[in-house]
């Protein structure tokens, strides 16, 4: 869960995969769906959602953090770990 894999999957440097996305002119809800389409192929339902934004809210403009949380979660999910 906490290998360099993850490690390197979850980095939020200028140019990586998270950072593009934080960065985007996506919405909030775009950019958490972008997320679990990438690591689950589905879009999160509406409690997924919630409790995202409730985390990139908390976050209060860090939003390479938060989505580095939220990505980081889908990663170590059950659903990505018996999936892939």
């Amino acid at each position: 869960f906490n290998g360099e894999l993850v490690k390197k999957a979850t980095n939020g440097e200028k140019g990586s995969f998270l950072w593009m996305i934080a960065n985007s002119k996506l919405s909030n809800s775009d950019k958490i769906r972008w997320l679990f389409q990438a690591g689950l192929a589905r879009n999160p339902d509406k409690r997924e959602i919630g409790a995202a934004n409730q985390l990139l809210l908390a976050r209060r403009g860090e939003t390479v953090a938060a989505l580095q949380d939220i990505w980081w979660a889908v990663l170590n999910s059950n659903e990505f770990i018996m999936n892939h």
